[in-house]
């Protein structure tokens, strides 16, 4: 395959009056993708599945399409205080088409298009010894691109499309120089609104894959303690709740996990060199990243996360 992206863009801010701002932007987009695909029929028999290839289908395909799109963007902002500020966005994007070279002769699969309004907050109080932020978005899809598995194949469709709504905040308290402690949490709904695939397979109302509907963090920071300096400590907690891997909302899904990772290091005085000690997944949670059906075989397979790991490392830096 041979993919050729062009892009150009360009903004401009227009200070409305000392505590107003309006920021336009737009860029256009230009994508070129040639494939060229030879697929000889199967002959082994370890690969031989229902009388086609596991992995690939046999075939041959030489083509070539260009998408474009412009992309308007807008930023309304207000900063009545330096420790304060608010914002609302529109933005709309883009990702190019492309072409299924695992099933040659497949037709091109369409861009997807993206549009999203935006609001948030962001600031500061008691000389930033609390800082928050808090943000409200909508996003809509048009030709979304899914990856769904078709007789054990991985293919992409256009899956009409998909609407998402959501919250994030966050908030950091830093009583001193030495500590952080940041609270943070997200809730999205997110769900096709159309997304057929032939006569048979609806999942208009269904949620996306890789969308929990709540996340939350914890994290706490601490260096340059009295009598340890060079010495820092961070640790964080992520929580996801309940995840779908495929658009039927079927049985490949990861239930409600959580992720506890943490660091220690410390500076040797008066030089760049640093030990330090991390831990990934401490509390060792069986957890699944990404999952597939493959049809052929009637087999689920689901991909682990890293399991616990512990590390020890050294940086020098001059």
């Amino acid at each position: 395959g041979e993919y050729l992206s062009f892009g150009v863009y360009g903004d401009f801010t227009l200070e409305l009056t000392p505590t107003f701002s309006l920021t336009g932007g737009l860029r256009y987009s230009r994508d070129r993708k040639s494939v060229n695909v030879s697929s000889p029929p199967t002959t082994n028999l370890v690969t031989l599945v229902n009388g086609g290839n596991l992995y690939l289908r046999s075939g041959q395909q030489r083509a070539s399409k260009t998408w474009d799109q412009w992309q308007p963007r807008m930023v309304l902002a207000w900063k009545p205080l330096e420790s304060l500020s608010a914002y609302a966005s529109y933005t709309r994007g883009y990702k190019s088409g492309g072409f299924n070279v695992l099933q040659p002769g497949d037709p091109p699969f369409g861009p997807e298009r993206v549009s999203q309004i935006e609001a948030g907050l962001k600031g500061s109080l008691f000389e930033r010894r609390i800082r928050y932020d808090f943000a409200a978005f909508e996003w809509r899809y048009n030709d979304l691109q899914v990856q769904v598995f078709e007789g054990g194949l991985p293919i992409v469709r256009n899956a009409g499309r998909a609407r998402g709504r959501g919250l994030e905040s966050s908030i950091t308290f830093a009583p001193d120089s030495r500590l952080d402690l940041t609270l943070a949490a997200a809730f999205l709904d997110a769900t096709y609104t159309r997304f057929r695939l032939g006569q048979s397979l609806d999942y208009t109302g269904n949620r996306l894959p890789l969308a929990p509907k709540a996340s939350g963090r914890v994290g706490v920071a601490v260096h340059d303690l009295p009598g340890l300096d060079g010495l820092s400590f961070q640790a964080d907690y992520v929580h996801r709740s309940l995840q779908y891997f495929s658009p039927d909302n079927g049985v490949l899904r990861q239930p409600a996990h959580g992720l506890l990772s943490a660091r220690i290091a410390y500076q040797l005085p008066r030089s760049g060199l640093e030990i330090v000690l991390s831990g990934e997944n401490l509390t060792n949670s069986r957890y699944a990243t990404t999952g597939q059906v493959i049809d052929a075989v009637n087999v689920a397979v689901l991909r682990l996360g890293e399991p616990q790991r512990v590390s020890v490392g050294a940086r020098l830096q001059w």
